[in-house]
């Protein structure tokens, strides 16, 4: 007989077992606890020091940029001081200059010439055209040469009917126009005419009883020739006085055909006579008279 038996039945439950893995083993490590270290802090004395150290810095940077620019001030300074003396230097001796001029004066020259051989012509350059001579007395006729390249030589006198008249005898003028001639070869020996000062003018007018003196004013055609003043010839000496002393004069001692012309230059410090040689020539003690003794070369003779 089956005994059925009504409670129920308990199953039993296992529960499943993890398949095994096999492999390597994994170490679980604990994370390191890396500390950072401490902040070390400054002590008061350091940080009094580095202050010290970059104030010295700062000090000795403008102790330099101080003393150099003392230095260029004390230069500067220096520079203008020198040229502040130079300056007033300049400016004293201009016045000095300007006071001495204020009283310089004209004093006469005269010129005093001999030659060997004697006689010989004596000219005295004026300049060039147009020009003004110094003053000559109007009582006495004047002999001028004018040459220019290309051109004859022009002479001209300078006489009575020349010279203007004038309420003042020391105020005369005279004035001349002197027209020169193309140079033209002779026809027989096609030379051209010579250009050479004469010994003395060809003919001279007699003098005019005209008082007074002045400048002589004189013109040419072609303008720019050269201007010759005959102021006479050798026999004893020449002696021409109608200069001013510490002025500039060239003359030009002539024998034509057989001696060579001799030119003389008297410049203005040739006028002095001693003094300090630093003062301007128009108030310095001159001259009254200077000489030259002129010794003529032979020509060689044309062939």
């Amino acid at each position: 007989a089956v005994s059925l038996d009504s409670r129920p039945i308990k199953q039993s439950i296992t529960p499943p077992t993890a398949p095994k893995v096999e492999g390597r083993a994994v170490a679980i490590v604990d994370p390191i606890d890396v500390e950072a270290p401490p902040v070390k802090l400054r002590s008061p004395v350091a940080r009094v020091i580095g202050g010290l150290i970059v104030i010295g810095v700062i000090g000795v940077g403008g102790y330099l940029v101080m003393t150099n620019f003392s230095k260029q001030e004390d230069l500067a300074a220096a520079d203008k001081a020198r040229q502040d003396k130079l300056t007033a230097e300049r400016e004293q001796a201009a016045a000095e200059k300007s006071r001495l001029l204020g009283q310089a004066q004209i004093d006469p020259g005269a010129i005093l010439v001999t030659s060997t051989p004697s006689p010989a012509g004596v000219w005295l350059r004026l300049g060039r055209t147009p020009l003004d001579s110094m003053r000559l007395a109007a009582n006495t006729t004047h002999e001028i040469a004018v040459i220019a390249e290309g051109h004859a030589i022009g002479h001209a006198q300078i006489v009575a009917a020349n010279w203007e008249k004038a309420d003042k005898i020391d105020a005369r003028k005279a004035s001349i126009a002197v027209t020169l001639e193309p140079a033209k070869p002779d026809p027989k020996t096609k030379k051209l005419p010579s250009t050479e000062l004469p010994i003395q003018p060809k003919a001279v007018h007699a003098a005019q009883p005209e008082a007074g003196q002045g400048p002589i004013h004189i013109e040419s055609t072609p303008s720019d020739a050269e201007v010759w003043l005959f102021i006479g010839h050798t026999g004893d000496e020449v002696r021409f006085s109608s200069l001013t002393a510490g002025r500039e004069y060239e003359l030009l001692v002539v024998k034509p055909g057989t001696h060579k012309p001799r030119r003389i230059s008297i410049k203005p410090d040739e006028w002095r006579d001693g003094g300090d040689p630093n003062i301007p020539i128009d108030v310095a003690q001159k001259k009254a008279v200077i000489e030259r003794a002129v010794e003529l070369e032979p020509s060689k003779p044309e062939k």
